[in-house]
């Protein structure tokens, strides 16, 4: 039996691919750090990637661009919004897309990066006997996850790798970490 593999065709994205630098610094100035969309097509209006409520995303349309739009705006293709916002616009009153959130990016990375590669050698430490695992409850809760992973792959709960433990618990915390620094984020922005 042959068996045909359906292929994802996305809708088109031509018009939108020309207005990148104006689509990235609408992104920037309006929308939600976490709303920033990874595909918009031609066909997408603004409301089908953004969540954010209508009256705000008005008001930072407003602010940012001195123009006064309507819902009915907020619900056409997002190009032809993007083009009418920018009408009359100077290629000098067009901001690109700052620095910033790339650093925020790079601080979650890093961090998240640290917390795990700290867990995977506190992991370690109780292979080179370093640390042994009753010393300290702290770290026995620290090395738990990792623990569980190994005897899950190893199938046998009395012989399993520390060296899959420290893999796990790398991973584990790196997640952890980047998670909740999303989280903080997110619940700090919509404090804002």
């Amino acid at each position: 039996m042959q068996h045909d593999l359906a292929m994802i065709k996305l809708a088109n994205d031509a018009r939108m691919r020309g207005l990148e630098l104006l689509a990235e610094e609408f992104y920037e100035k309006v929308l939600r750090p976490d709303e920033e969309p990874g595909f918009v097509s031609d066909e997408a209006s603004l409301l089908d990637f953004s969540l954010a409520p209508e009256e705000l995303l008005i008001d930072r349309i407003k602010a940012h661009y001195g123009k006064t739009v309507t819902t009915s705006d907020l619900q056409k293709s997002f190009w032809l919004l993007l083009t009418d916002l920018n009408e009359g616009r100077t290629p000098a009153d067009i901001e690109g897309p700052s620095e910033v959130p790339q650093r925020k990016s790079s601080w979650r990375k890093v961090s998240s990066l640290t917390v795990g590669i700290i867990a995977a050698l506190l992991t370690l430490g109780l292979y080179l006997n370093s640390l042994s695992f009753g010393s300290s409850r702290i770290i026995s809760g620290v090395v738990f996850p990792g623990l569980l992973g190994s005897m899950a792959v190893a199938g046998n709960a009395h012989a399993f790798s520390l060296w899959v433990a420290a893999a796990f618990n790398g991973i584990f915390y790196c997640s952890l970490t980047w998670a909740a620094l999303s989280l903080t984020s997110v619940i700090g922005n919509w404090l804002r």
